[in-house]
């Protein structure tokens, strides 16, 4: 299931992403049907928020959502290596 911090930036529920620097879209129903919510993680003193859901099928491959008051909100599609050293610097923050 999608977060509620995420559902507001969906474009008529479609994710726009990044998957090795090309932009692509991903159906939000398929998003719900394929992935499961792994980590989040909140950085009040910066304004940011992160989500973390891994593939269901193919594990190897994770969906970071970052919101942020001063960018926005992006999307990227990374392997589950990148997401380890990700979440284990923004848990040390």
């Amino acid at each position: 299931m999608l977060n509620k911090y995420v559902i507001p930036y969906l474009e008529n529920g479609y994710i726009k992403y990044l998957s090795d620097g090309v932009a692509k879209t991903m159906s939000a129903e398929y998003f719900q049907k394929n992935f499961t919510q792994i980590a989040a993680s909140e950085l009040p003193n910066i304004g940011q928020r992160y989500f973390f859901y891994q593939n269901k099928e193919n594990p190897e491959f994770i969906m970071r959502f970052r919101i942020s008051q001063n960018v926005g909100f992006s999307a990227t599609i990374m392997l589950y290596k990148e997401f380890e050293k990700q979440f284990s610097v923004i848990g040390n923050l």
